[in-house]
């Protein structure tokens, strides 16, 4: 790669941020909020499934960047 190409934005960042996001929601939701635990099994089961697709958009970057 030269130092003269410009690099593709990455978006699996974003992904493990949301998960992040969402799994602190749901630990935050149990703990302080004393909400019904259905609430924070959902934000849980959302927050595993942006994770797996962040992984998968992670893998595709890279073998992007691999060509």
């Amino acid at each position: 790669m030269d130092a003269d190409e410009p690099t593709a934005p990455s978006t699996a960042v974003w992904y493990f941020v949301a998960a992040t996001f969402l799994f602190s929601g749901a630990v935050f939701g149990q703990t302080l909020l004393d909400a019904t635990p259905w609430l924070g099994v959902l934000s849980f089961a959302i927050g595993a499934v942006v994770m797996i697709i962040g992984c998968v958009v992670f893998a595709r970057e890279l073998r992007a960047k691999k060509r």
